[in-house]
């Protein structure tokens, strides 16, 4: 009876783990294209008030990991530049989330709020590319490990 009873807490822990939190990441440009570093960039939960915050890294680029389902506010500040904010970004369970940020020429003061509903947001997703090196003799190809495929 024990052997069935440690099997099934086993079971029990493989299935709550698992993940139930998801990602929010995107890059920050200004007018030009370029990528704007050093950005603070907030995203803030809006049932709960709950804040988290970070800062865009050299290639522009910002990530919320962990984030719990829930429509969040992201808002990005940096000299030079107008605060950027937009409502309405729904993060669902176990997915990745893109959200660039276009910044504006101006002072901090004043702001461009994106209140309008937010369009469906594109789940990121990673891609896995493999290089096959390969060769042709007499119209088959072959791999380096000398196992051939048909040419189609």
């Amino acid at each position: 009876m024990s052997r069935l009873s440690a099997l099934l807490a086993a079971f029990a822990c493989l299935l709550s783990a698992q993940e139930f939190r998801s990602t929010l990441t995107g890059r920050v440009t200004d007018p030009s294209g370029a990528v704007v570093a050093g950005a603070k960039i907030s995203a803030i939960e809006q049932a709960t008030n709950t804040r988290y915050e970070t800062v865009t890294n050299s290639d522009g680029l910002y990530t919320f990991p962990l984030l719990l389902q829930g429509t969040y506010r992201l808002t990005a500040e940096v000299k030079g530049f107008k605060k950027y904010q937009q409502t309405g970004i729904v993060i669902g369970t176990d997915t990745r989330v893109g959200q660039n940020i276009p910044l504006t020429v101006g002072d901090m003061a004043d702001s461009v709020t994106i209140t309008a509903d937010a369009a469906p947001l594109e789940t990121v997703k990673a891609v896995s590319y493999t290089h096959l090196d390969v060769y042709k003799r007499q119209g088959v190809f072959w791999r380096k490990s000398s196992t051939p495929f048909a040419d189609t």
